[in-house]
């Protein structure tokens, strides 16, 4: 009994188990299937997966690259993203607004020291923020566009106003304080210029940390599909 619970916390963790001995055996739950002297766990099961329409999960080896394929700005001390480029975001494979992208990716960056031309609101945000002994500001959220996922290139949006300049690729979401950009494009929605949907995180809101912009789908315009998004409503904490 012992040995079946730990191998099923293993088994969230994705993890090859060996050396059982000869009368253990280990019988995956989702399947019944019984199995000894070696068992492969990982973190995808069934409950994973709740809805399976139309869904295949395939186990493949992964081909690691080393290198990150997108890095921080670090040649321009006043860019967005001059100390970090942080992947807590979204890569969505579909052409882009500049010429032969077929991916587009919302990340956010980390940089140093207060954006002078914050609004006063978002001044009080960042002091909040560096009353707690921190000089180092997550976010802005931005945007990069790739042919091949391997060489991204930064778009410059002209949105946000950061350290004297519109010229970046960061979006004007309202807060000094962002990160956490997950994207989707929602083609059921009927109003056109709802169809990208961002939630976001942001700090020292009265309400909650978690926001959602909208935007429309830019392709033909040649426009960002998050360009000029409006804060479209403030995610509340469901009891």
């Amino acid at each position: 009994m012992i040995r079946k619970m730990i191998c099923s916390v293993l088994f969230v963790f994705g993890v090859s188990v060996s050396g059982f001995a000869a009368d253990d055996e280990f019988q995956f739950p989702a399947t019944g299937v019984n199995c000894a002297k070696q068992a492969m766990f990982l973190g995808i099961d069934d409950v994973s997966f709740p809805l399976r329409n139309n869904v295949v999960v395939q186990v493949s080896k992964p081909k690691i690259r080393p290198e990150a394929v997108l890095l921080p700005s670090r040649d321009n001390p006043n860019a967005p993203d001059y100390l970090a480029a942080n992947f807590y975001g979204t890569v969505l494979a579909e052409p882009g607004i500049t010429a032969g992208s077929t991916m587009r990716m919302w990340y956010y960056g980390l940089h140093k020291g207060r954006n002078p031309d914050w609004a006063e609101e978002l001044k009080g945000q960042a002091g909040k923020w560096q009353g707690q002994g921190w000089n180092v500001f997550p976010g802005p959220v931005c945007y990069a566009e790739s042919k091949d996922g391997i060489h991204w290139e930064k778009v410059n949006l002209g949105q946000l106003l950061f350290k004297g300049n519109r010229d970046n690729n960061a979006f004007d979401l309202g807060s000094a304080l962002t990160a956490e950009a997950l994207v989707i494009k929602d083609e059921e929605d009927p109003d056109p210029q709802r169809r990208y949907k961002m939630r976001f995180w942001v700090q020292y809101h009265p309400l909650t940390n978690s926001h959602v912009a909208t935007g429309p789908i830019g392709n033909q315009s040649r426009r960002n599909p998050m360009e000029d998004c409006q804060e479209a409503s403030v995610a509340q904490h469901v009891p």
